[in-house]
């Protein structure tokens, strides 16, 4: 079996404490989350997530994201994005119009960089 990555402990823990600081602030339970994603006897497993306790299947990462309304960039540690968060949360605020016009930019740009 592979050793688990370096960060792995850290990682539990940040995820962990998004994940309560968000549902927190939608004003929810553990219970209520837990129903939202499936079954309020889910309830202890959000608990121990939380708590940085147990580590997650990728299917309840996306149910939790997915309830909270939350992005990935919202649920996990910074050091897999470094200082690109304030340019994501630029982009959010942005209405729906003018983040297709950022894209199409993006994608021009990379274009455009792929031709050199």
């Amino acid at each position: 079996m592979p050793e688990k990555p370096e960060h792995h402990e850290e990682d539990n823990i940040w995820v962990g404490e998004r994940i309560r600081t968000l549902r927190r602030d939608g004003k929810l339970s553990q219970t209520d989350l837990a129903v939202m994603i499936g079954d309020a006897n889910y309830q202890k497993y959000i608990s121990n997530y939380e708590n940085g306790v147990d580590h997650m299947p990728i299917a309840v990462f996306f149910a939790i994201m997915e309830a909270l309304r939350a992005s990935p960039i919202d649920l996990l540690p910074p050091r897999l994005y470094g200082k690109n968060r304030n340019v994501f949360d630029d982009y959010m605020t942005l209405n729906a119009e003018h983040q297709e016009a950022v894209s199409e930019l993006i994608r021009a740009l990379l274009k455009a960089e792929n031709k050199s």
